[in-house]
């Protein structure tokens, strides 16, 4: 979206070489796991498709009959049908960015000439609906909606658009974190957000059809069942224990810049020294990625007695002061932390009372 810190862009381009070391390294590293996802990012991944091809082949001959899960984050301008057939035959997931009706979309994602690319995407993913309809049911729509636009607006469209009308759609609001300017949420953005999130617990507890709930909120209910899973009983131990958000720095996830440097996820800053935790050439500085881990050490005493404790989803991002964990950015998430872990306590107790059932999908069609 361009107003964020987080990414460097530049005119680079990954090598074959370090692409093969990087998925050397991962194969090397992952002799436990029975799955293996590896996602292609950019920039724009399609812009270099025979390198992108190169990868794919190399995968295929190094994985020795291991199930590999491959997915690609895309603008969509260059879907082509040699493209789209490629990634039928190698089973590829799609993510495509869309940002909603026309004029919101074309306001960030530009051609280098300035002009918006959403006439271009629709004039694809309508030709993809016709000519690959198999293919097409199968596309993921991430829509990024900023809270200065018409909520509504977006809203109808992706309800409304007869191409998009059986794709699933991903709605994310712009972050504040790593974010060049606040956020700022106005009161018409809160009013239809609210109630539109209403509508698909009220689908959960069966009171309206599913046929009345946004293509914008559906995603809300599995982020509710995921929430329940999280409240099962455990044990919290005496010593060695922190917040549920600190993932496993370079274990769960491991992104890799075309430099070949290596970050806990996609999602932190790769200007940032201090989330920087290896090279491909070096492997994993464990020093480094065991400070990212031990995020809650740096507010121990106000972690320790929080009953938001189980629920604290601030990683190591949250507390990126780009050379060392910062204190005082980890401390300024808290009360939002907790307004959330409230929030949803609240949510699933009502569930609960109106008998939604947590092990089972969502009420049929009504």
């Amino acid at each position: 979206m361009g107003g964020y810190d987080n990414r460097k862009y530049s005119n680079k381009i990954i090598s074959i070489e370090t692409i093969r070391k990087g998925i050397d390294f991962l194969f090397a590293h992952s002799q436990n796991s029975k799955q293996i996802a590896i996602g292609f990012y950019g920039g724009e991944p399609l812009l270099e498709m025979p390198l992108l091809k190169e990868a794919v082949e190399y995968i295929e001959e190094v994985k020795e009959g291991r199930e590999v899960v491959l997915t690609l984050t895309t603008n969509g301008t260059l879907l082509t049908d040699d493209n789209v057939e490629f990634f039928m035959k190698k089973s590829f997931q799609i993510l495509i960015s869309l940002d909603g009706a026309k004029e919101y979309h074309n306001a960030n994602r530009v051609f280098p000439n300035g002009e918006g690319s959403f006439d271009v995407i629709m004039k694809k993913l309508r030709h993809i609906k016709e000519k690959y309809p198999t293919f097409f049911s199968k596309l993921t729509i991430n829509s990024v909606i900023s809270t200065n636009n018409d909520l509504s607006c977006s809203n109808d469209f992706f309800n409304a658009d007869e191409v998009l009308e059986q794709l699933v759609v991903n709605m994310t609001t712009l972050s504040e974190h790593n974010s060049k300017d606040s956020i700022l949420y106005d009161d018409s953005f809160k009013i239809i957000n609210d109630f539109e999130t209403c509508k698909a617990y009220l689908y959960m507890i069966g009171k309206i059809s599913q046929r009345h709930v946004s293509k914008l909120y559906k995603s809300s209910i599995g982020q509710v069942n995921s929430i329940y899973k999280t409240l099962e009983p455990h044990e919290i131990k005496e010593k060695e224990t922190h917040p549920g958000g600190p993932c496993l720095p370079g274990v769960s996830r491991l992104f890799m810049d075309v430099d070949g440097n290596f970050y806990p996820c996609e999602r932190v800053s790769e200007s940032s020294e201090i989330m920087r935790i290896g090279h491909i050439d070096s492997g994993i500085d464990i020093v480094k990625a065991k400070y990212l881990l031990n995020v809650g050490a740096i507010t121990e005493q106000e972690c320790i007695n929080c009953f938001a404790f189980n629920f604290c989803k601030a990683c190591c991002s949250s507390a990126d002061g780009n050379t060392e964990l910062s204190r005082e950015k980890k401390l300024a998430n808290c009360n939002n932390i907790k307004y959330s872990a409230l929030t949803d306590m609240k949510l699933i107790t009502m569930l609960k009372k109106f008998n939604y059932n947590f092990e089972e999908s969502a009420y049929e069609e009504k």
